[in-house]
């Protein structure tokens, strides 16, 4: 969760916090690829990123509950 203290990764499919005066949460977020809008799997190596990506990817983030 952001907060005024932390912001996103600047890589679109990374979902890790940063703090405020970061722009990405590692080497592989801040690189070409990592920045690239058509790459939809973040490769950051952070466990919860990666979690939460294939938990979105497979249809399990946002769905409404019944």
């Amino acid at each position: 969760m952001t907060t005024q203290t932390t912001t996103r990764c600047e890589n679109l499919a990374c979902l890790c916090d940063v703090s405020a005066t970061q722009e990405t949460c590692s080497d592989y977020c801040a690189s070409l690829d990592g920045r690239d809008p058509q790459n939809v799997r973040c490769e950051c190596g952070h466990p919860k990123c990666t979690e939460q990506v294939e938990r979105q990817l497979h249809g399990e983030g946002g769905r409404e509950s019944v």
